[in-house]
């Protein structure tokens, strides 16, 4: 699907086929520096995957469950690409958390809120994966993240490096 690549200090990217990605993040005393208008794009397409995670999850729970009345449904090539698109917003969600507390680490940063963040991250990206109770914990996680109850806790852009 693509891969991560972390090149010059303050840039990490992600390649998507023939589409990359780059955030350009100079150093400052806060995880994102004063210019991070490129790391603020990745973290707003991270919320958004996010948001259609959830929206996959939920069609994703409802084919599941039309399936057991009709095992036939699993055969269609939408459903199996519904699969496909679910496992690959979990990939690039995880790339884009991962890349952004890893460039976060590389420049200086010290705080362990934003690896426990993109750590949390992704794990309920993955329980989103076990069935109807994992895809609404997941789900709640995610609606709560998007909506800011969690605040600027381990957010790479917002926490200071020291």
């Amino acid at each position: 699907v693509g891969s991560v690549y972390l090149g010059d200090k303050g840039k990490a990217g992600y390649i998507m086929d023939d589409v990359v990605v780059t955030a350009n993040v100079p150093n400052d005393t806060r995880g994102g520096g004063s210019d991070n208008s490129s790391a603020t794009f990745l973290n707003n397409v991270n919320t958004g995957i996010g948001a259609l995670d959830v929206s996959q999850g939920a069609k994703g729970e409802l084919i599941s469950y039309a399936a057991k009345s009709s095992p036939a449904i699993n055969d269609l090539k939408y459903v199996k690409g519904l699969k496909v698109l679910g496992g690959a917003t979990f990939v690039a969600s995880t790339v884009i958390s991962g890349g952004l507390a890893t460039n976060y680490y590389m420049n200086g940063g010290t705080n362990s809120s934003v690896g426990i963040k993109a750590s949390l991250d992704i794990i309920m990206g993955g329980v989103g994966f076990f069935g109807p109770i994992g895809f609404g914990v997941s789900a709640t996680y995610f609606l709560l993240d998007a909506s800011g109850a969690f605040g600027e806790y381990g957010d790479p852009l917002l926490t200071p490096k020291k």
